[in-house]
């Protein structure tokens, strides 16, 4: 599931930054939707992988505040993807850089959600997600047959 979206990351940190990030063109003049919307989709299967860990996947997100019968990610969730996208577009980076404290932040955080130190909230006190039990793995089920095996079954090996 996406959890974010262009709107969401140039809301977040703008479209010059954006373009500057994506635009190959000097000077730039706009992002780029596809490498956008390449590191949001990388973002959110990081993100998955870690909350796979606690929430049963896709998260079905939350009532929108906007009102409508629209699902939509928790905003916890929509910060920590624009985050993780946003570092995944620089291509040089140090780690005073402010994307990469951010980075490092978002995945503290996502490492707090996936062992329930936090949880998805939503604004509206509804539930973003189901929850798997730790002690309900499921039932297993196995099955074999005792097989007999004599002296002749075992000539020629």
């Amino acid at each position: 599931m996406i959890y974010a979206t262009e709107q969401d990351m140039i809301g977040r940190f703008g479209a010059e930054e954006l373009s500057r990030l994506t635009d190959i063109a000097m000077p730039p003049e706009a992002p780029d939707e596809a490498k956008i919307f390449v590191a949001i989709m990388d973002a959110s299967s990081l993100a998955d992988t870690y909350l796979s860990r606690r929430y049963a996947l896709p998260i079905k997100g939350c009532a929108n505040p906007a009102g409508g019968g629209d699902l939509v990610p928790p905003p916890v969730l929509t910060r920590i993807v624009c985050d993780l996208a946003r570092y995944n577009l620089y291509t040089d980076i140090t780690k005073e850089h402010e994307a990469y404290q951010r980075r490092a932040d978002a995945l503290r955080l996502l490492e707090s959600i996936a062992v329930g130190n936090i949880s998805l909230g939503c604004p509206l006190g509804d539930t973003a997600a189901l929850e798997i039990s730790a002690t309900d793995s499921g039932e297993t089920i196995s099955a074999f047959s005792p097989r007999e095996i004599a002296d002749a079954d075992l000539r020629g090996y």
